[in-house]
């Protein structure tokens, strides 16, 4: 018997211990720590003639040495000194010759070496392959003769309706749950000279005079300047609604029902241009969903007879939804089953003996 006690002690410990695992690896944000960042560039790789440097998204602590600069003269490649200088969550990358309309910079960009650990690159790109990033880019970056003024910029309406939306606010043990919403989905227009540097700028949402930042789940990030619909000049606001009438199911984030006040708050990296895009707009469940702005009204039906409305169905249950792990499913089987298994072998035993 005390054998048949141990085994199951020891078997309910494996199955623990898997379980740990599993969660820990459901929600690892480890993969989000890898990459050299990202340029904000122009069509085409460009930049404004008065652009002060060329904007990174790089790692806060990073190091000159990360970046490798040269310029095209007289065909020939020349490296090119330059300095670091961080503006905001952003860091301008400033050739100490500073930028001149028709400069032509080859631009290779490393990962961080402290971030990126040797342990940790090889380990996700043989779970995740292709979708994790490479540790360095080389990008062309050509300066231009065109200089702008932001101004005139509008807020589009791209989309609003009620449907379910990915939260970063999930249920206990989840990294993210679906949650069903009165969704608003919202573009900034820019005037025509400066729609080609839309990618160079930067986008920052409030509602109400507050910063508003979501992401789809607990691991995801999006880079400076950006959002979590992930286009330059977009976002996405909701308003929860609850799975039930006078239930207490949903998460209890997002927006109250009623009317907001939204401002898309617009910069040039450095500064030297700012504008601001906004509107006021009604968020609540039960409202009839608006068409897309681009999309034109259909006709009006000929019959004078009034049409019976579609039948609203019920929201869908709310449901966990944790960050996939390839074989996360088999270790879950093993940990509950496995001391059963190993429990009933034992028993078997004994009554031998």
């Amino acid at each position: 018997m005390t054998l048949m006690r141990g085994i199951l002690v020891i078997a309910l410990a494996v199955g623990l211990s898997l379980m740990a695992v599993e969660r820990a690896q459901a929600c690892s944000c480890a993969r989000e720590k890898i990459g050299p960042g990202r340029l904000y560039l122009g069509t085409g790789g460009t930049l404004p003639a008065d652009a002060p440097g060329i904007p990174w998204s790089g790692t806060p602590n990073m190091t000159p040495d990360q970046v490798r600069m040269t310029r095209k003269v007289g065909g020939r490649q020349v490296v090119v000194a330059h300095d670091l200088v961080p503006d905001g969550d952003i860091v301008l990358i400033v050739p100490r010759t500073r930028l001149k309309p028709g400069d032509v910079y080859t631009v290779t960009v490393r990962e961080d070496r402290w971030r990126a650990m040797k342990e940790l690159r090889p380990a996700l790109e043989r779970q995740f392959g292709d979708a994790i990033p490479p540790a360095e880019f080389t990008a062309t970056v050509t300066v231009t003769a065109t200089t702008f003024v932001l101004a005139d910029t509008t807020l589009r309406i791209t989309e609003h309706g009620e449907h379910p939306v990915q939260s970063q606010w999930a249920v206990s043990g989840a990294c993210s749950s679906p949650v069903v919403a009165d969704a608003l989905a919202f573009s900034v227009d820019l005037p025509p000279e400066v729609e080609p540097f839309r990618d160079y700028l930067l986008y920052a949402t409030f509602v109400d005079d507050l910063a508003w930042e979501h992401a789809e789940h607990k691991c995801a990030t999006h880079e400076p300047g950006r959002t979590w619909t992930e286009h330059p000049g977009t976002d996405r606001i909701f308003s929860e609604c609850p799975a039930e009438p006078d239930a207490e199911h949903g998460l209890g984030r997002g927006l109250g029902a009623g009317r907001h006040r939204v401002q898309v708050r617009i910069r040039s990296p450095g500064g030297r241009h700012a504008a601001t895009a906004g509107g006021e707009f009604e968020l609540g469940c039960g409202r009839p969903s608006d068409p897309p702005a681009e999309r034109p009204s259909p006709p009006a039906p000929e019959s004078n007879a009034a049409e019976a409305p579609p039948p609203r169905s019920d929201p869908p249950p709310l449901e966990r939804s944790g960050c996939a792990v390839p074989g996360a499913a088999d270790t879950t089987v093993l940990a509950v089953w496995g001391p059963l298994v190993v429990f009933a072998w034992g028993r078997r035993l004994a009554r031998l003996r």
